[in-house]
């Protein structure tokens, strides 16, 4: 069974740096999921690289996601995300990562076998 955890705006840059430590160089599914269009697989089974949140200047709160491919880099922004979200098994491994747009749009980070969370993202807010 997974559960549901929202982290809080102000966890989300510690958050995503214990979270690409944990997935780096592992294989990831991208998936955006938008109610006009419905979902849209952005990449299957490619290595991530990061989850990039950035925290100062004009571009501060955009959230690029990257990740490896035969052909080089792909890369996705999220240039308004309003809430990040992890799906977690029972042992608190990270099954995906939800990130919501004011579009109605989300996208979806599904993950492959990661190491559990550290205690204090893994536990109910």
């Amino acid at each position: 069974m997974t559960r549901t955890i929202e982290i809080p705006r102000e966890k989300w840059p510690s958050f995503l740096k214990m979270l690409n430590r944990l997935a780096d160089g592992r294989p990831v599914r991208l998936e955006v999921a938008r109610r006009d269009l419905g979902d849209q697989e952005m990449g299957g089974r490619l290595p991530l690289q990061d989850i990039d949140l950035e925290t100062k200047g004009s571009e501060r709160g955009k959230l690029t996601i990257t990740v490896g491919s035969d052909r080089g880099e792909l890369t996705h922004l999220i240039a308004q995300p309003t809430h990040i979200s992890i799906g977690l098994n029972d042992v608190a491994e990270p099954q995906w990562l939800g990130i919501d747009e004011p579009n109605e749009a989300v996208t979806i980070i599904h993950f492959e076998q990661l190491p559990a969370l550290e205690r204090e993202y893994a536990a109910e807010p």
